[in-house]
């Protein structure tokens, strides 16, 4: 059964990168899905895409490890993404919606006056170290999460992933991305809302499923 839940999810993924292919008629489109998403959509995305595998997975295990310590990493994360959501955010989507910009890196290049693209060097280099780093992580974090529950090669299981990923990102751009991570985001909040529901539950109350974990 389990299999079957895996297979139909890879197909909703795959159908979401063929539902949206035929709207990539330009670069924008592929790259800023036109500045048409809605607001929950594009929430959802970001922070599907902001806390991924080292959440759902580093973090409950580093709850599980050190207890009630591991809280003070979501504290700290809660704390960031408002200021950046609430202060910068706002003011830099206003600005480069007055400039026309499609990414970051063409805003500060035209904001700098830069011909010779050396911010875009600088910056591309910088994504390049940090983007692959964190992919790598949340491939791993898929691998591990096949191998725990289908008992799948972990490398096998990567390429899985890869794949998919692939698969809906070239064929429907942007919106694809989007739309997957909002359907992500919600089954991540769903297990996030879940499993302490169910560990207070099997413990008899909240005080005992705190000391539960404090044990740990």
């Amino acid at each position: 059964m389990e299999i079957v839940f895996l297979v139909v999810y890879f197909l909703v993924m795959l159908g979401i990168g063929a539902r949206y292919a035929a709207r990539q008629k330009n670069v924008a489109e592929f790259v800023t899905a036109g500045r048409g998403l809605g607001y929950w959509v594009a929430t959802f995305s970001a922070r599907t895409t902001g806390e991924s595998g080292w959440l759902l997975l580093g973090l409950t295990g580093m709850g599980y490890a050190i207890g009630l310590s591991a809280f003070w990493v979501a504290i700290g994360e809660t704390v960031g993404v408002a200021i950046s959501w609430l202060w910068i955010i706002p003011r830099f989507k206003k600005a480069v919606s007055a400039s026309g910009d499609m990414t970051m890196l063409d805003y500060f290049e035209s904001r700098h006056g830069d011909p010779r693209h050396h911010l875009r060097i600088v910056f591309a280099a910088i994504l390049l170290i940090m983007v692959t780093i964190y992919i790598a992580a949340q491939l791993t974090a898929t691998g591990k999460a096949f191998q725990h529950f289908y008992g799948m090669d972990v490398f096998q299981a990567e390429v899985i992933g890869i794949v998919i990923i692939l698969a809906y990102v070239t064929m429907g751009g942007f919106r694809a991305v989007a739309v997957s991570d909002f359907l992500q985001g919600l089954l991540m909040l769903a297990a996030l809302l879940l499993v302490p529901s169910v560990i207070i539950v099997q413990a008899g109350g909240l005080a005992p499923g705190l000391g539960a974990m404090r044990a740990h």
